[in-house]
């Protein structure tokens, strides 16, 4: 009597039919043990109704894959998780990533989860019912082009395209696939930032002395040490040294926190804030860790004046109308100009400005138009007759 032939699968994975059910299992040992798992897609529905023997095969090919790197767990999570859909991922990844307290690790704060929940709520949309292992590349890109047709920027498909790559790339972290299909799409070039609108020192002088005006210590703070709002809204008195003159930004946009020295002027308004602060908190028996806390958002009160002083006199400022759809922003860019017309080299101004990419630095602040000039002037006249 023949042999029979050896069961389709790939590797030490053996695919077995259940002829009753239909059902595609995958049986490999494991230790010495011999396992057993079934093979389903999205709903639960058997692999068989899916897409055939093929698509059993191309399963038992990935679960080889990851026996033979040595990752069980991952096993067992990759065929449990094939009744697994997109929006079940988005879920979890909620409520393990967007906790109340910040963590690391990729995880978003529940200020990021509130800013992008919309975005969350069009991707479940579109992709919701689909399995985590389905979507590819390919499909991706058609959503992505669907975005385009629609009208919406490359920098907000960007965004999006940012958003899969987070949640796929937890899903493959958690053995849901075998790798994140969003790590195959590129993002789009968007082009330079446009020049940095930064105001300048009259400007922020005219601001603080309009009526209605932000508060010139907060202005400056913000001026010469380039936090962003929500930096300088959470910045704690635990976070200030006045004795060493640094101030730190913890849990920041990158996640990593960064060291600022401060300027003789931040130092002398964060001094008489901390004598103010000391003196309420004397008073009113109450603690508040903050140094500013939702006094540093002076956004509508920045666009009262500026709209104000535009009116009387729209040369006190270095942009225009346009660069004030972001007031705050506007002592940022300010700094990071300042930092670079002064000449402080690109690796010094990331890391006073809290960024990872050197691209995202480099597009903050141009050279003034005769920085050139002057640079060649400072280094080589000096040497002319020589």
């Amino acid at each position: 009597m023949a042999r029979p032939t050896k069961a389709p699968g790939y590797g030490p994975v053996r695919l077995r039919k259940d002829r009753r059910t239909g059902y595609y299992y995958a049986r490999f040992a494991y230790r010495g043990k011999r396992e057993q798992l079934k093979l389903t897609g999205p709903g639960g529905v058997p692999i068989t109704k899916l897409t055939g023997p093929a698509g059993a095969e191309k399963h038992a090919r990935e679960l080889a894959e990851l026996l033979e790197a040595g990752k069980w767990s991952k096993v067992r999570n990759r065929t449990e998780a094939r009744a697994h859909t997109f929006a079940d991922l988005v879920a979890e990844f909620v409520a393990k990533g967007c906790p109340k307290t910040r963590r690391r690790g990729g995880y978003w704060a529940e200020s990021t989860r509130r800013q992008n929940q919309s975005t969350l709520n069009l991707l479940v949309a579109e992709l919701g019912e689909q399995a985590i292992g389905d979507v590819d590349a390919e499909t991706i890109d058609a959503y992505l082009a669907r975005l385009r047709d629609s009208g919406l920027s490359k920098g907000t498909r960007n965004r999006h395209l940012a958003i899969l790559k987070v949640l796929l790339g937890k899903a493959q972290e958690w053995g849901y696939t075998s790798h994140s299909a969003a790590a195959e799409v590129r993002t789009e070039k968007v082009g330079r930032k446009q020049e940095a609108q930064a105001v300048s020192r009259r400007g922020v002088g005219c601001l603080a002395a309009s009526p209605g005006g932000p508060p010139r210590a907060i202005a400056t703070v913000y001026l010469e040490t380039g936090l962003r709002r929500g930096e300088l809204m959470k910045l704690g008195w635990a976070d200030v040294d006045l004795a060493g003159r640094t101030l730190t930004v913890r849990d920041p946009k990158n996640e990593d926190d960064r060291e600022i020295p401060l300027s003789a002027a931040v130092h002398a308004v964060l001094t008489a804030r901390w004598q103010e602060w000391a003196a309420d908190s004397q008073r009113t028996q109450t603690v508040d860790p903050k140094v500013y806390g939702l006094l540093a958002d002076i956004r509508q009160v920045l666009d009262r004046a500026m709209k104000r002083l535009h009116i009387s006199n729209p040369r006190m400022f270095d942009t225009d109308r346009r660069g004030w759809l972001r007031p705050i922003h506007s002592f940022r860019d300010y700094y990071g100009t300042a930092l670079r017309n002064m000449g402080v080299d690109l690796d010094t101004r990331a890391e006073l400005m809290g960024h990872r990419d050197l691209q995202m630095t480099k597009a903050y602040g141009e050279a003034a138009p005769n920085a050139k000039r002057d640079a060649i002037a400072r280094t080589f006249d000096k040497w002319t007759g020589t």
